[in-house]
């Protein structure tokens, strides 16, 4: 069994050199007010000094509502393994597996903001 976790960065990808740099309470507050909430300080300022694009915030609706349907396909998913096994024969195994693929569409309509 291989080594778990993320996969190393390369040499080149490592942040090695800190920058230290000191605010007035003002100052603070006001980077702190421009930030995303899940975003760290180091990070904001490396995105904004290097002109890098912001990550997209999902709202949290969208969070909720990705939740709720990643549960509503695990219940498919057991009634699909049922109908496989010939327990229960309501649905088409085509028609299910048709409801599945439209359920995780509309989970990533909600993980790219398309849908609120």
């Amino acid at each position: 069994m291989g080594k778990r976790g993320p996969t190393p960065k390369a040499k080149a990808e490592l942040r090695r050199h800190p920058i230290t740099c000191r605010l007035t309470d003002v100052e603070l507050d006001r980077l702190d007010r421009g930030r995303p909430e899940k975003m760290t300080r180091g990070e904001w300022l490396r995105t904004k000094a290097l002109k890098r694009k912001l990550p997209r915030q999902i709202p949290e609706l969208n969070r909720e509502a990705w939740t709720t349907l990643s549960t509503a396909v695990s219940n498919v998913n057991q009634l699909s393994k049922s109908i496989n096994q010939g327990t229960r024969s309501e649905l088409a195994a085509a028609d299910l597996a048709d409801l599945i693929a439209q359920i995780q569409a509309v989970r990533l309509q909600l993980l790219r903001g398309d849908v609120e």
